[in-house]
């Protein structure tokens, strides 16, 4: 085949890249009367179980979530390899994490290896779509009729076309401020007010803005209501993709990325499954299980959607991927109390680090991710956090380090380490200081205990003209899902 056979264009692809669920899910809600486009997809698609098979299983006990699998196993899973900002890109860039070397959100992209496929269209000469995708950051300019839009936890708020910045800057502020917990206040910012103007243009319908009063209506009634909230980050998202997405003439390739079914499952997988925790005391609540139902609602509605365009142009085939899922977890250690680094300049204060040396990056808690150029100055912050133990004498602190960017994860505490409210930083010549958590910008979140954990496990499946529907989900490895994807798009 000559290379501009190689480079013909067979289907355009609209990948669909819903977080960590897993065939366990869509198995069980599947013939939901209120899910049917999910049946009618699945049911007309073929199917795989991805599978990660380079996840580390060292013995550092500050990086390990440790408790039983619903088969009373226990689990030991490095949690730093099995994360989906790790996992992703080895979904995008078809090759190992050890090979691509992505361990951490606000990594220096310098430091990133191999290429993802979005940039494998742009290379053939093909426009492309992207929003949300996890790594995505900085835009690369899309094509003509393309579009660009960076994930959630990007470095800034540039976005292709740029009417789309001021969205993204109240999104990334709203990320920032909502890191462990769901606030009611924090919706109410500047970005806000100077976003309602734009929705028009960004294509939100109205909809969604009904949808969006009743749920803070419901938020005032019910607190418990505030378990939705963050699926109307992937409501409004998928608004403005559709805005921005031309079924007439779409991208060569397309993304879109939603975490909003895998925050929810993280949470409330007992409502789901609650056979799996026979043995183990969890609180049940009727909320719980309708905000799960309504974030698969959202879910069907995209599938409604998206099944529509091929309809209307049947060059689109249609991919589903959730790089990895989730499954039962019974955690053995976890004692009520979630930690969170709130305010890093206070704690830097305390240790010695001057704010001009460090430029603090988005990321998902418990981590926390800054820029520092100095490698001295990084060098003193390693050693410096890693000088930090509870009151039992458990490391606070871990650190990593990658090119200018490092990420800091803070460790949950045992009840006592938590309710004592200091811990100690060591000084050397032993010497050491006791400081309060609030001083030192941490805070301890009473939260129940989460009851998913990830798994290696995920899901890939196709839909569209010439796909033949098989239910068998062989298993392959989340490397090999870009090369499929290839040649989907290309082979003649």
């Amino acid at each position: 085949m000559s290379g501009s056979e190689e480079n013909k264009l067979n289907k355009k692809l609209l990948v669909l890249e819903i977080n960590e669920i897993p065939w366990r899910l869509i198995d069980r809600f599947k013939n939901h009367p209120k899910l049917s486009n999910i049946k009618k997809f699945f049911e007309g698609s073929k199917t795989y179980t991805t599978v990660i098979t380079d996840v580390k299983r060292d013995l550092d006990e500050a990086k390990l979530v440790r408790g039983k699998s619903r088969e009373g196993k226990d689990i030991v899973i490095d949690s730093g390899e099995l994360s989906p900002w790790i996992t992703w890109p080895t979904f995008h860039r078809g090759i190992s994490s050890n090979e691509h070397q992505i361990k951490f959100l606000g990594q220096d992209i310098s430091t990133f290896k191999g290429k993802a496929i979005w940039q494998d269209f742009i290379d053939r000469g093909y426009n492309i779509g992207v929003c949300g995708s996890l790594q995505s950051w900085p835009p690369l300019y899309p094509g003509n009729n393309g579009f660009y839009v960076p994930d959630t936890f990007a470095h800034d708020e540039r976005c292709i076309p740029n009417y789309l910045e001021i969205f993204q800057r109240f999104n990334l502020d709203q990320v920032q401020k909502n890191g462990l917990v769901v606030r009611q206040k924090e919706l109410l910012s500047k970005e806000f007010f100077q976003l309602i103007f734009l929705l028009p243009r960004l294509g939100i319908t109205f909809s969604t803005l009904i949808q969006s009063f009743t749920q803070l209506l419901m938020e005032l009634t019910n607190k418990n209501h505030l378990a939705r909230r963050t699926t109307f980050q992937c409501i409004l998202f998928w608004d403005i993709f559709k805005s921005l997405y031309s079924v007439q003439d779409p991208p060569a390739f397309s993304s879109f990325f939603t975490n909003h079914v895998a925050s929810l499952m993280h949470r409330y997988w007992h409502d789901i499954f609650p056979e799996d925790f026979k043995d183990f005391k969890v609180i049940r609540k009727s909320e719980h299980l309708s905000a799960i139902l309504f974030g698969l609602e959202i879910l069907d509605n995209i599938f409604k959607d998206a099944m529509s365009f091929l309809e209307k142009n049947p060059d689109i085939t249609l991919v589903f991927a959730t790089s990895m899922g989730q499954d039962t977890i019974q955690y053995s250690s976890y004692e009520g109390f979630s930690a969170e680094l709130e305010n890093i300049n206070k704690l830097f204060k305390i240790i010695g680090i001057n704010p001009n040396d460090y430029k603090p990056l988005l990321a998902m808690v418990p981590q926390v991710a800054i820029e520092v150029k100095d490698p001295i100055i990084r060098k003193q912050i390693n050693k410096a956090l890693n000088s930090c133990f509870t009151s039992s004498g458990k490391r606070l602190f871990s650190v990593d380090e990658m090119g200018n960017s490092v990420s800091i994860t803070i460790h949950n505490p045992t009840y006592d380490d938590a309710t004592s409210e200091v811990f100690t930083y060591n000084l050397g010549n032993n010497k050491s200081k006791t400081i309060e958590w609030n001083l030192a910008g941490i805070k301890m979140h009473k939260l129940d205990v989460a009851t998913a954990y990830h798994t290696p496990e995920g899901i890939l499946a196709i839909y569209g003209k010439g796909i033949n529907p098989d239910d068998s989900r062989k298993k392959i490895d989340l490397t090999e899902c870009k090369s499929i994807l290839l040649e989907l798009a290309f082979s003649q």
